[in-house]
């Protein structure tokens, strides 16, 4: 089996995508691939000659069909950019509707809102998403440092960390935030200094901005819990946390019921979020540890591995489903 890459698709200075489906196809085309594995997003489904293309699908969607609802701008010269930058979407849309495609989603609720989107069903079996879990697992024997919470995500408004810092002033409650901000990108900046400005004055909670895995991982072992505020298709972050010995304390949507399968520790309002925190610092839910560390083994490195080459193989059948 024969391996080549992709660039990642980036916008050009006037703003729109670039065809890299047209650059996919003569890839596939000069390696002669039988099989073409899609993983980022899946702008590279517009065009290709290969038999068979598997997307390993981690959206929902959401953000392409916003894109392709935009309003037809009134001046000229904006209509002709507002169609360039939709068109390897609607490339993508066209492609992912066709049967030959085979979806193969990364949790249940991806392949729910696909295949909502896409008016067919994504029967491909869920696969989900590789986590360092042995890596993580060797931060259990850390020393908790007394009654921390951590999160850790990057500063796009998409993470919801105001919410998460409303939640931690009213558990009254130490708390890390672990971090990317990235000067191209002005959402994440913004971000960042409003999670700043709403978080109080003192040491009760600290931000990490930028910092590299030891930090990471410094946090994570000390931390007791874990707590996210946003919708996601997996939360790789969360499997890592719970992975690293932590109790995670998430929303009560999205795919969060598929790594927190105990309902005890979701949460459907900020108050419920704060109550759920102080009680995982007393240790009341230190009883499901076993439960939620031998849970997220099923999302290693190598199960990955298996289930993807399985697919890749032609053995879908025997993939491992959610």
């Amino acid at each position: 089996m024969r391996l080549a890459p992709v660039p990642r698709p980036l916008p050009g200075p006037d703003g729109a995508m670039p065809d890299l489906a047209a650059e996919a196809a003569a890839l596939f085309r000069r390696t002669g691939a039988d099989v073409a594995v899609v993983t980022d997003g899946g702008l590279m489904m517009g065009r290709t000659d290969a038999p068979r293309v598997v997307w390993y699908c981690n959206t929902a969607l959401r953000s392409v069909l916003e894109i392709l609802s935009l309003p037809r701008p009134r001046h000229p010269r904006n209509i002709l950019r507002l169609w360039r930058f939709k068109r390897p979407f609607r490339k993508m849309m066209a492609a992912a509707r066709d049967q030959k495609v085979e979806i193969v989603p990364n949790s249940e609720y991806t392949r729910n809102m696909v295949s909502s989107a896409l008016g067919r069903e994504a029967r491909g079996p869920v696969v989900y998403p590789p986590v360092d879990v042995r890596r993580f697992a060797a931060l259990r024997g850390m020393p908790r440092r007394g009654r921390r919470t951590a999160t850790v995500a990057r500063f796009g408004p998409e993470k919801s960390l105001g919410a998460a810092v409303r939640i931690m002033r009213a558990a009254g409650e130490e708390y890390d935030i672990v971090g990317n901000a990235s000067g191209r990108h002005p959402d994440q900046v913004r971000t960042l200094e409003e999670v700043r400005r709403a978080l109080p004055v003192g040491e009760r909670m600290r931000l990490h901005v930028n910092a590299g895995q030891s930090v990471l991982e410094e946090v994570l072992g000390g931390a007791k819990a874990y707590l996210q505020t946003s919708e996601e298709t997996f939360g790789v972050a969360v499997a890592e946390a719970v992975a690293a010995g932590c109790v995670p304390v998430v929303p009560d949507h999205t795919a969060h019921p598929e790594t927190v399968p105990f309902a005890e520790l979701r949460y459907r309002t900020e108050d419920e979020a704060a109550e759920i925190v102080r009680g995982a610092l007393d240790g009341r839910f230190d009883g499901l540890l076993p439960a939620l560390r031998e849970h997220v083994e099923q999302f290693s490195e190598e199960a990955f591995q298996e289930a993807m080459l399985g697919i890749i193989e032609g053995s879908a059948g025997e993939g491992r489903r959610g």
